[in-house]
């Protein structure tokens, strides 16, 4: 079934998509969200680009199984299809940053490797490097004062 985002059919494509977004639960979120971003590592097609951010963005908000998982799933987002991210999931995902980064020192860890490891790749995308900035600017209280 999830061959069918290849179809040159946009009808077919949509309808998948839509399938797949509606059977996703927290069981199967991590294989349907990884398909999902294969597919828009390699997709070409805007309108389709942009439905797939916003779906994987949707049920990665709400199946995430773990903040560390959601995170790694949003920078790749940001990566390859940052330009259909909206301010309310950028939000979002700031929001999360800032809650867990001081209460969590594991997260905090993760936090600064996953983005250490972001800023090495060549073309980071200026929402995920503003992501960066955000979460690691002095005012903010991601950064634990000492």
């Amino acid at each position: 079934m999830v061959d069918c985002l290849e179809s040159k059919d946009e009808t077919l494509k949509r309808e998948t998509l839509d399938l797949l977004y509606k059977m996703t639960n927290g069981n199967n979120v991590e294989v349907i969200v990884n398909k999902l971003i294969y597919y828009l590592k390699n997709a070409s097609d805007a309108h389709f680009r942009k439905d797939l951010v916003v779906k994987i963005i949707q049920i990665s908000e709400r199946f995430a199984p773990n903040q560390e998982w959601y995170i790694k799933t949003m920078n790749t987002v940001l990566e390859y299809g940052s330009e259909f991210v909206d301010a309310n999931s950028f939000t979002n995902i700031l929001k999360l940053i800032e809650e867990n980064f001081n209460m969590n020192e594991s997260f905090g860890v993760f936090l600064i490797e996953s983005y250490k490891e972001d800023l090495g790749k060549p073309n980071v995308s200026d929402v995920l490097t503003k992501v960066i900035v955000e979460c690691f600017e002095p005012s903010l209280t991601c950064i634990p004062r000492a």
